[in-house]
């Protein structure tokens, strides 16, 4: 258990930053597939049996980096190594999220890449954001 005080405004200044990041980033991206016809309004997705717009991609880079930070906010405070650990986790999670993005019915391959690059994108933004609060 770590015995150093933990700045958590500083972790939070962090984790926003790294959400505006992916928020910004995937909203550029599903406007671009989307008007291309990547990002398709004939597939819809379940349980809602509607097409993804831009507020179920927003709040999927939110909720996940909330949790993310608070989760960060624990190692922190109780790793020694808060950066590393979280990395790892982070990892192992994105991965298992590109499976999710293929459960969609009907989901085209070109869809399901730019979903998971998505989830990569919001991977890849919380932890800059976090890695540089410490």
């Amino acid at each position: 258990m770590s015995t150093q005080t933990v700045d958590y405004t500083k972790i939070a200044l962090g984790g926003a930053k790294g959400i505006v990041v992916a928020v910004v980033v995937n909203a550029i991206l599903f406007f671009i597939f989307s008007s291309l016809g990547v990002i398709s309004e004939q597939i819809l997705i379940q349980p809602a049996n509607q097409p993804i717009t831009i507020v179920p991609v927003v709040m999927a880079s939110i909720v996940p980096s909330i949790l993310a930070t608070l989760f960060f906010m624990a190692l922190v405070k109780f790793t020694k190594q808060p950066v590393k650990i979280f990395g790892i986790i982070a990892l192992v999670l994105v991965v298992l999220s590109f499976a999710s993005p293929f459960s969609i019915p009907t989901v085209t391959i070109a869809m399901a890449v730019v979903l998971n690059f998505m989830h990569a994108v919001v991977a890849g933004a919380i932890y800059w954001g976090l890695s540089k609060s410490v």
